[in-house]
């Protein structure tokens, strides 16, 4: 969900004419109306604490408004996606210190309605980590494939938010590079932003995470000490603690399940370039994760997936794609697939491949169909 925070008065004309547009292309906003009664006092919190992205529309009058100064603290506080809209002239326009604070680092948009670019702009960021489409697997059960538009660790952060009661139930599965260090990993991997993203938001260093590799490896593989190296499809699954935006709740426990699926070649150590790496078939990475969840417990029912294979390696958008879910229907014939399979889109991988999200889900709607017969 989308949250609109405006000053009521004169701003309300804009702050509606952004929620229809966003509305029209099938998002879902909440935008308290132009006058609170008493019960929105209570409302308004609620919706914050709720919506995955917070809109904050800027002008001259909003800097003086006290109620759009406190939604924004809150946004903040319950570490919101925040996208500041500003209607005003750039030349005649200065950001107040307070909002300069608040907003830190976030890209600020000189904004207008006419502007079809800046249009197409705010709708793609409101739609990322929403759910574009679930789809039954199996007539005879309720397994089911939920497709997701956005960067992997924007899309973890929407099921993060969105879904905390599943959190111990998912394994987000992403590749390591064999050596077992999370500091070597490809410029462009899920790994190296899913441990940015965890440091941004919560704080949790790598070094921390590198720790709960390490103890995996010597636990679950019988590794003698945190040096060995892992061989390929080899996989250790962590657990990182995160805390519970319900007062006084146990944290959340999300489950990451990591698969060597490259090894740096030797020209890396005095290259540094990331993307030299070696790797075996693809298939056999991702059937791995499939074997390997079975004997993960009962508590592990649903996979959370982006594009990978041997990371690193050029392979075709569509190719990653195909053998993914091709990989997924063989694991349900085999009885070692999980209930749910979430899998994560990247825009920039889909117009490299010059495909569009609507051609993903046809194609994987008709495997499924034909699974299905």
């Amino acid at each position: 969900m989308v949250f609109i925070s405006y000053k009521s008065d004169p701003d309300y004309d804009i702050a509606l004419k952004v929620s229809d547009l966003l509305k029209g292309e099938g998002v879902n906003v909440w935008m308290a109306p132009k006058s609170i009664d008493d019960n929105f006092v209570y409302e308004v919190p609620h919706a914050i604490n709720t919506c995955e992205i917070f809109v904050i529309i800027i002008s001259k009058n909003t800097v003086h408004s006290e109620q759009v100064m406190n939604e924004l603290l809150l946004a903040v506080k319950h570490n919101k996606k925040v996208i500041p809209l500003i209607f005003e002239k750039k030349s005649e326009f200065r950001m107040p210190d307070s909002y300069e604070y608040q907003l830190g680092q976030k890209q600020w948009r000189y904004f207008s309605l006419e502007d079809q670019n800046m249009v197409n702009w705010l709708v793609e960021q409101c739609k990322m980590g929403e759910p574009i489409i679930e789809m039954s697997v199996d007539k005879f059960n309720d397994k089911k494939i939920t497709l997701m538009k956005g960067d992997y660790q924007e899309n973890m952060d929407y099921v993060i938010n969105n879904y905390p009661e599943k959190l111990e139930h998912i394994a987000f599965a992403m590749g390591i590079d064999c050596s077992s260090s999370l500091k070597i990993s490809s410029k462009k991997g899920i790994l190296k932003w899913v441990c940015k993203y965890l440091d941004e938001k919560y704080g949790i260093k790598i070094d921390v995470l590198q720790d709960l590799v390490d103890d995996a490896k010597i636990r679950q593989l019988g590794h003698s000490d945190k040096n060995q190296e892992m061989k390929f499809k080899d996989s250790v699954l962590i657990t990182v603690l995160l805390p519970n935006p319900d007062q006084g709740k146990e944290e959340l426990k999300l489950k990451i399940l990591l698969i060597a699926n490259s090894r740096k070649k030797s020209s890396y150590k005095t290259t540094h370039d990331v993307d030299e790496v070696e790797g075996i078939d693809s298939r056999e990475i991702i059937v791995s994760l499939f074997n390997k969840l079975p004997s993960l417990g009962e508590d592990i029912r649903e996979l959370f997936i982006g594009a990978m294979g041997t990371n690193g390696l050029e392979f075709p958008y569509e190719v990653c794609v195909s053998e993914i879910f091709n990989c997924y229907l063989y694991a349900q014939r085999m009885n070692i697939s999980p209930d749910s399979l979430w899998f994560s889109m990247r825009k920039e991988d889909m117009e490299r491949a010059d495909l569009s999200s609507d051609e993903i889900i046809n194609y994987i709607s008709t495997v499924t169909h034909f699974f299905q017969q």
